[in-house]
C-alpha cells in the first residue's frame, strides 16, 4: 500500500505544489486547506505522513500537533511555516516531546527541489506487525538465544575524507524472534528494566561482545568496542569485578572496551554511579557519557564523574546544518569536552556534509549511516577489510 501523506495548508497554491511533489514520490495523497474536518480526516483516513503549516487561520499547527499526540499518531509529520526559524525549531521540540515524529522542517518559501528532497527522505519503510510483549517474551527469548550483537563502526576523522580511519564499533543487541519478526531494543530494553531483569541482558551482551572480540583477535583484528550499560547494572555490588573477570576469561583489556552511560542513568542516583564508574575506570575500562545534551545536569555530570568520552546525540547532529542552533551546540559541546579532556563522539551522522562539518569544527570521531549501518560480526569484518583501519 502506497504512503498516504495528508497536506494541511490555508494556501491552495502551497498545498498544490506539496501534492503535486508528493505524488511524483508515489505517494496517495489529500489536502485540507482548514482545520474543521482536520481530526476526522485523520481518524477515518490514518495518513502516514502530514505535511502542516503552522500559521493558520482559527487553529494553528502546535494545536493540530496536540490533537495528534493525544491520538496516539504514529505519522511522519512534516512541519513548515514562514515564521522565524526558531519558532519552528521549538514546534518541532514541542511534537517530539509529545512523542510524536517530527521528521524534517520547511521554511517559507522553500525551492521545489528542496520539497522533493525531504519527502522522497521520509518515505516509510516496512515494519513488522505489532507484536505484544512480555517478560515471559523476553526470557524466552534469552533461553533460545535468539538476542545477538550488531556492531556499528567508528571513524577516526582525519583532515580530509581520505585519512578517515576505522578505529572501533558500538555493540548494539537486537532481538530476533523464532518467527522472524524483530523487536526493537526501544521495546525490549525498558521492559527488561521494569521486569528486573536488566542485570541478565547486559551480562549476556557482555559475554557475547567479549566472546566475538576474542575471536577477532584470533583473525588480527583488534576492535575497541563500546558496550551500554544500564543504570540499574551499577547498581550491583559485583558488577566492576564481574565485568573486570570476564575480560580476563576471554583475555581481552579492559581498555579495548568503553562502557557507555546516557546521562539519564548516571543522574538516577549519582553517588552510586560515581563509586560505580571509578571503580570502572580503575580496571582499566574507558567511560562514554551517551546521548549528552538531552538531559538536565550534564556540566554537573562531565565535573563530577570520570568520564573518557563525550558522545553528541544525534538529535543534535541530524540537525546541524539545516538548524543553526543545532551547529552552536554541536560547536560548543567539541569545544567543551576537548577542554576537559575528553574525546568526542559524533551519533547519527547520515550525509558527507555532516561529517564535514563535524571534521571542521575538531570532532574526533563519528558513527552514522554514511559510514555503515549497524553490522553482523562476520559483515564487520568483511566491511572493514575494504575500509582503513587505524
Amino acid at each position: 500500500m502506497a504512503d498516504r501523506m495528508l497536506i494541511v495548508d490555508d494556501q491552495p497554491e502551497i498545498a498544490s505544489l506539496v501534492s503535486s511533489v508528493a505524488r511524483d514520490c508515489g505517494y496517495n495523497v489529500d489536502q485540507l486547506h482548514d482545520n474543521k474536518q482536520f481530526a476526522a480526516l485523520v481518524s477515518d483516513w490514518q495518513p502516514t505522513h502530514l505535511v502542516i503549516d503552522l500559521q493558520m487561520p482559527d487553529v494553528d499547527g502546535i494545536e493540530l500537533l496536540r490533537l495528534l499526540a493525544e491520538q496516539g499518531s504514529r505519522a511522519r509529520i512534516i512541519i513548515m511555516s514562514g515564521t522565524d526559524n526558531k519558532v519552528i525549531e521549538s514546534a518541532r521540540y514541542f511534537g517530539r516531546a509529545r512523542g510524536l515524529d517530527i521528521v524534517g522542517m520547511l521554511r517559507k518559501p522553500f525551492r521545489t527541489a528542496e520539497l522533493r528532497d525531504i519527502i522522497s527522505r521520509v518515505r516509510s519503510t516496512p515494519t513488522r506487525e505489532d507484536v505484544p510483549i512480555s517478560a515471559r517474551h523476553l526470557n524466552t527469548a534469552l533461553d533460545n538465544d535468539e538476542l545477538w550483537m550488531a556492531f556499528q563502526p567508528k571513524f577516526r576523522l582525519g583532515t580530509e575524507r581520505a585519512g578517515d580511519c576505522v578505529s572501533g564499533a558500538e555493540a548494539l543487541m537486537r532481538w530476533t524472534r523464532e518467527d522472524g519478526t524483530t523487536i526493537s531494543p526501544a521495546e525490549f530494553i525498558p521492559l527488561a528494566e521494569s521486569a528486573g531483569i536488566m542485570d541478565l541482558l547486559t551480562a549476556r551482551a557482555i559475554d557475547k561482545v567479549l566472546r566475538q572480540m576474542a575471536a577477532w583477535l584470533q583473525d588480527g583484528v583488534e576492535l575497541q568496542v563500546a558496550i551500554n550499560i544500564s543504570a540499574q547494572n551499577l547498581h550491583s555490588a559485583t558488577f566492576t569485578e564481574d565485568f573486570a573477570s570476564k575480560c580476563r576469561e576471554y583475555n581481552i583489556s579492559p581498555s579495548s572496551v568503553i562502557c557507555e552511560l546516557t546521562e539519564t542513568t548516571t543522574m538516577q542516583d549519582p553517588t552510586q554511579a560515581m563509586e560505580a564508574l571509578t571503580r570502572l575506570r580503575l580496571k582499566g575500562f574507558s567511560l562514554a557519557i551517551d546521548d549528552f545534551g538531552t538531559g538536565y545536569s550534564s556540566l554537573v555530570i562531565l565535573q563530577k564523574l570520570p568520564f573518557s568520552e563525550l558522545k553528541i546525540d544525534r538529535a543534535f547532529v541530524g540537525d546541524c546544518l539545516d538548524s543553526p542552533q543545532s551547529g552552536v551546540i554541536v560547536r560548543a559541546m567539541i569545544d567543551l569536552a576537548h577542554n576537559l579532556g575528553l574525546s568526542v563522539v559524533a551519533e547519527g551522522a547520515e550525509t558527507g556534509d555532516v561529517v564535514e562539518f563535524l571534521r571542521n569544527n575538531g570532532c574526533d570521531l563519528v558513527q552514522g549511516y554514511f559510514y555503515s549501518r549497524p553490522l553482523k560480526a562476520e559483515e564487520l569484518i568483511s566491511w572493514i577489510s575494504s575500509a582503513r583501519q587505524c
